[in-house]
Formats: C-alpha cells, sequence, structure tokens
C-alpha cells in the first residue's frame, strides 16, 4: 500500500446516520443561506429551516448557470452573504462553484482583512471541493463514494490536508452523486447535517482561523501534489 493510500485511511469516516440528535434539545437559532442552483429540493429545505430558526434567519439566493454567469453570480452572492450575515452557507453539486469563488475572494490577501464574514459551509455532493476546502472556513462535505462527478477519493485527500477544518461525512453506499438519501429521510438535511455543520463550525474556533494568504497557498501546493500522486497510483494500477 502506498503512503498516500495510508494517509487517506487515516481520514475517519463518519457514517451520515451515526450522530444522533437529542428530540428535547433546543436547536441553536442560525441564520442559514441556501445557494441554487445546486441542491435539490431547495424549497422544501428553506421551509424546514425557517420553522425550526425562524422565517427571518434562512434564505435562498438564486444564482444564474455558473458555466455561463460565474462572475455574475459570484458578485450576487457576495452582496447577499454581506447583507444577510449568514452563519452557514449551503451548497450542492455546480453550487459549489460559486462557493469557490466566494471563498477565494474572501481569502485573497489583497482583500480587506477589516469585517470578513465568518461562517460555516455545508457541502452536499459539492463541485470544485479543492479551492472550498482550503480557504480555511469550516466546511462539512456530505459526499458519496461513489460519486463520479467529483470522485470521493480525491474529496478524502483534500480533507486530509486540512483536518482541522474540513470534515468529510460518508453518505451510504445507494447514494452517488445524486444524494438519494436525502430524499427517503426527510429529516436528514434539517436534524442531522445542519446540526453537525453548526457543531463543527463552533469546534473549529472561528477566532482562530487563519486568512494568511501564504501559508494557505502552501496547503493548496500540499493539496495539488497530494492529488497528483494519487492520480500517478491510480493510472499504474489500471495499466
Amino acid at each position: 500500500m502506498s503512503s498516500t493510500e495510508e494517509k487517506s485511511n487515516d481520514i475517519e469516516k463518519v457514517d451520515a446516520t451515526s450522530t444522533s440528535v437529542t428530540p428535547d434539545k433546543k436547536p441553536l437559532t442560525k441564520r442559514v443561506l441556501l445557494i441554487s442552483p445546486g441542491v435539490s429540493g431547495v424549497s422544501f429545505y428553506l421551509k424546514q429551516l425557517e420553522l425550526k430558526y425562524g422565517k427571518e434567519n434562512a434564505q435562498i439566493v438564486y444564482l444564474p448557470e455558473p458555466a455561463t454567469h460565474l462572475k455574475e453570480g459570484t458578485e450576487q452572492l457576495l452582496d447577499v452573504i454581506n447583507k444577510f450575515h449568514p452563519d452557514i452557507l449551503v451548497a450542492g453539486s455546480r453550487g459549489g462553484k460559486f462557493m469557490a469563488e466566494v471563498l477565494t475572494h474572501l481569502t485573497d490577501e489583497k482583500s480587506s482583512k477589516d469585517n470578513k464574514p465568518k461562517f460555516g459551509v455545508l457541502l452536499l455532493s459539492a463541485m470544485d471541493t479543492t479551492r472550498i476546502i482550503s480557504s480555511g472556513f469550516p466546511v462539512l462535505l456530505y459526499h458519496s463514494e461513489r460519486d463520479g462527478t467529483n470522485p470521493y477519493q480525491s474529496v478524502q485527500e483534500e480533507c486530509s490536508v486540512f483536518q482541522s477544518t474540513a470534515k468529510l461525512v460518508t453518505a451510504p453506499k445507494t447514494d452517488s452523486h445524486h444524494l438519494v438519501s436525502l430524499e427517503k429521510d426527510e429529516r436528514l438535511f434539517v436534524d442531522n447535517l445542519m446540526e453537525q455543520i453548526i457543531e463543527w463550525t463552533n469546534h473549529c474556533d472561528m477566532n482562530a482561523i487563519t486568512h494568511n494568504a501564504e501559508a494557505l497557498k502552501k496547503k493548496k501546493t500540499q493539496v495539488n501534489n497530494k492529488l497528483k500522486m494519487f492520480e500517478a497510483i491510480r493510472k499504474q494500477e489500471k495499466s
């Protein structure tokens, strides 16, 4: 077994069903921003969040398709973040591209460090996870081992570098890029994944998160090197 594979196996696989929520536990009030497109059933999730945290604390931002309007959508998302001040952002699939652009902007060494927003990020089978994870923001990833769009092994490698702020939750084996488990269990999102990202964000200690561009650059290089090593091993195994 290669050293890359050994390190990958060090990442704990967290079963989404392993975290139970006490029924009598009063939920913390959080402001949650859902990003569309990318999150399937986003309107249903909004209703769940409104019931749990209050209508004033849940919102959807409808963005254009990132393939054709990435810049415009990113500017729109930044504007909503600055006005709504969310504690948690939720992005899925191609919505991850907007999330990556926003976090890249917020961690840019040229950006003002004053009054930078602080929030946790919940990713549901999202794309562009490398840039999101390497931002230094607390990230909880709900991802399937059978995801053919953004391979699970790559996501696992990325999380191994940023273990202090990135937590990988493995979706059931019945899932693929399309997370069927969220449809089968209507409470999984609001009672499980939302609870986990809130706890994880608190655990990461937002005040300790570094936005030092040089430090992040080194870790990003480490991520890219590990992914290249993994890809080389995979090609060798196929030959």
